[in-house]
């Protein structure tokens, strides 16, 4: 059967989040048999990552990092240093990048602090902590959004299965279910999603979070209706450049041609229509993570769901080849103008698990060592890495989970 067009619930079949991979992987606490590109310096930075992330933990299980939402190439700040769901999540999912597992081997504690801090204490154990799940299943604390809930849906989803102690799986379980029928609900009419849930519009970067998350948990057998999958696909495939028309308006903005994928596909204004690196790595993402790995199962997508822009003798969606081109084009320039800004490293969080799956064979022997490399020369001395505005523990968390990928401990990454 061809791979590409396999179901979104048959795509992985992970029980535990080390789940089973196509080729052999070390364990957790030995990844000296692991691939090339994850050298003894990213090793190295990674245990010095690691490290300041556990360091830093609060006794409750959270992570503090400042709460707010991007102004431009700005973040207005609404909490400084407080406790914060998606960031927790995102430090929790450095850790289970690893092959780290709640309650076994050196980080097994913190992992099951970061749980209990999203989902609550056990009441049986007279553990009174209600957790940051509400009755809707929205995770949030601090008014936190929807890129924080679609973080901890996505570590809950990952964690699920992974613990020894059934009844904290079944915790962890209903609080993963009533978290993505929380997105679910969330969707809006353009098949996207925006910060607020129920908006009116959407974007690209709100977008493809809620759909990682929705197939990390599809991945754990619970139910994503397809229509959600396919409506978000068509929001993203609408959102693709076929043709070339110079460099975007924006601060982040790169070129604007084939392979490229926009903020917004319906702003109102042509000058706040732009494309970027960072737009183009959630793209792909978000086309992966529904099963589409392939040219022709892309093409096949867009002629099934009759997305008339894509109609026989109009245009032609992009190429796979075409959109890692852009990343690779485009990282220098990028790279240079952000250098420790969120752009590039919330950027880089979702590129690189897309040029992961798109595979060699489309540029990730050429992507990854510039990521890699840009890490290693920016880690400060106590093992993190500051993110300008949003903090250290972001940018920690999110640097562990790049420099990781190739070791495929994620199942959301176990794709190729």
């Amino acid at each position: 059967m061809n791979r590409s067009r396999l179901p979104l619930v048959l795509a992985l079949a992970a029980a535990l989040v080390a789940g089973a991979a196509p080729a052999p992987r070390a364990a957790a606490d030995d990844v000296s048999g692991g691939p090339p590109e994850f050298t003894p310096e990213a090793r190295a930075a990674v245990d010095k990552g690691l490290d300041y992330l556990a360091r830093t933990q609060r006794e409750d299980g959270a992570w503090e990092c400042n709460v707010g939402f991007k102004v431009n190439n700005s973040y207005n700040v609404t909490a400084v240093n407080a406790p914060h769901p998606g960031v927790t999540a995102l430090a929790g999912t450095a850790f289970l990048a690893g092959g780290h597992l709640p309650g076994r081997g050196p980080y097994g504690k913190v992992l099951l602090r970061a749980i209990r801090y999203i989902i609550g204490g056990d009441p049986a154990e007279g553990d009174r902590w209600p957790g940051v799940v509400d009755d809707k299943g929205f995770i949030a604390a601090n008014d936190t959004r929807m890129y924080s809930h679609a973080f901890a849906t996505l570590f809950l989803a990952e964690v699920y299965g992974s613990s020894l102690d059934r009844a904290l799986n079944e915790r962890v379980r209903e609080k993963l279910d009533r978290a993505v029928q929380f997105i679910l609900r969330a969707q809006n009419d353009q098949g996207g999603w925006r910060y607020e849930a129920n908006a009116v519009d959407s974007d690209m970067s709100v977008t493809v979070c809620q759909v990682m998350a929705l197939r990390a948990a599809r991945n754990k057998g619970v139910r994503v209706p397809q229509k959600a999958i396919d409506d978000a696909i068509r929001y993203v495939m609408e959102s693709a450049v076929t043709g070339s028309g110079g460099r975007a308006w924006g601060l982040d903005a790169g070129e604007m041609r084939r392979g490229a994928f926009k903020y917004q596909y319906r702003e109102q204004s042509p000058i706040g229509t732009r494309a970027s690196l960072a737009l183009t790595g959630a793209a792909m993402t978000t086309i992966f993570g529904a099963g589409l790995y392939d040219d022709g199962a892309i093409a096949s997508w867009c002629r099934d769901h009759n997305l008339a822009r894509f109609a026989p003798r109009r245009e032609t969606p992009p190429r796979i080849k075409e959109m890692a081109d852009y990343i690779i084009d485009e990282y220098a320039d990028h790279a240079r103008q952000f250098p420790r800004h969120y752009f590039w490293f919330y950027g880089h969080y979702y590129a690189c698990q897309a040029m992961y799956i798109a595979g060699p064979e489309r540029g990730w022997d050429r992507y990854f060592p510039l990521v890699r490399d840009h890490l290693l020369r920016n880690q400060d001395p106590d093992g993190s890495w500051e993110v300008q505005q949003v903090g250290r523990t972001f940018g920690t968390a999110v640097a562990c989970v790049i420099l990781q990928v190739p070791l495929r401990f994620l199942p959301v990454l176990d794709q190729r």
